[in-house]
């Protein structure tokens, strides 16, 4: 049996396969419930938001990647959100609360340091939270 990439959340916090019914997928996914945000820190300076995506998007071997924390500019700084490229993926809820909350302290202490986040200043961030997550 192939591994599945389709997933939907229990009430637990637990992602559970669909084993590649898509049918059974997209009606989960039409419920506004299933649509979930893990987190959401959103300031003057910057957006971070983690949410369950429902597909693993992981290649090749490991858990599956099923949540996702982006970092983004304001609509109020641009005429929509602006991803940053800062993007860490978790194969947990769990996790994925923890890496938002991890990002999320990262960028409050560079705002309180330097009292407001230049593009640069979040790209750069961001780089390093990727390097530690790596290393």
């Amino acid at each position: 049996m192939s591994r599945p990439k389709l997933y939907v959340l229990d009430q637990h916090h637990l992602a559970l396969p669909v084993f590649d019914d898509v049918v059974t997928w997209a009606r989960a996914f039409e419920q506004a419930d299933n649509r979930v945000v893990v987190a959401k820190t959103d300031t003057a300076h910057y957006l971070v938001l983690t949410v369950f995506l429902g597909i693993d998007h992981q290649w090749g071997s490991g858990e599956p990647l099923l949540f996702e924390t982006m970092v983004f500019l304001p609509p109020e700084q641009h005429a929509g959100l602006v991803e940053i490229g800062t993007m860490e993926r978790y194969s947990t809820w769990a996790e994925a609360q923890a890496g938002h909350e991890r990002i999320a302290a990262m960028l409050a202490f560079e705002a309180a340091a330097a009292h407001t986040l230049s593009r640069d200043a979040l790209r750069r961030l961001a780089q390093q939270a990727n390097q530690a997550l790596h290393d």
